[in-house]
């Protein structure tokens, strides 16, 4: 359906009320109605880690920075790995992988077709990278995404910053 505009001329004092007019009024809430599911599936953004990260010595372990569960089945739509300035780092690369689990303790598997990197000998302040989806990764509720650093360089401290947003 789509919006159909009323003149004045089918409403006004002493005319008589007309089918077509309610046709047109019962359209035009229809109409409402569709824009308001459409705009409404896409608009529930989902925050999954936004944080500035300090690494003052190597990582130990397996490098994780946070976990995310799933409270609702939902598609993540953007994942950006970000460094400041670089300082005395003059080269190493910092590199990200996005993973996702059934279970908290299972197994991960990569949702990224290249982990995200910032190679230091070549980036320039505040550079960024985004996340390569193979597909845009669908999480259903009770599964987890995990993020975890796979390299860093040798020098630190190293500041950098990941965000992750996805919608229901």
């Amino acid at each position: 359906m789509a919006f159909i505009n009323i003149p004045p001329s089918s409403y006004a004092v002493g005319k008589a009320t007309k089918t077509e007019l309610f046709g047109n009024i019962v359209n035009n809430l229809e109409d409402l109605d569709d824009r308001i599911n459409t705009i409404s599936t896409g608009a529930n953004p989902i925050e999954l880690i936004d944080s500035t990260i300090t690494l003052k010595s190597s990582v130990l372990g397996d490098g994780l920075i946070a976990y995310y569960e799933g409270k609702n089945t939902f598609f993540i739509s953007q994942v950006k790995l970000q460094i400041f300035e670089k300082g005395l780092i003059t080269s190493g690369t910092l590199s990200v992988d996005v993973l996702k689990s059934s279970t908290l303790g299972g197994v991960y598997s990569s949702l990224l077709t290249t982990s995200m990197s910032i190679d230091f000998a070549t980036a320039s302040d505040y550079d960024f990278v985004l996340a390569d989806f193979a597909s845009i990764p669908e999480i259903n509720a009770g599964e987890f995404v995990k993020f975890r650093i796979i390299s860093t360089p040798s020098i630190f401290p190293l500041d950098f910053r990941i965000s992750s947003f996805g919608a229901v």
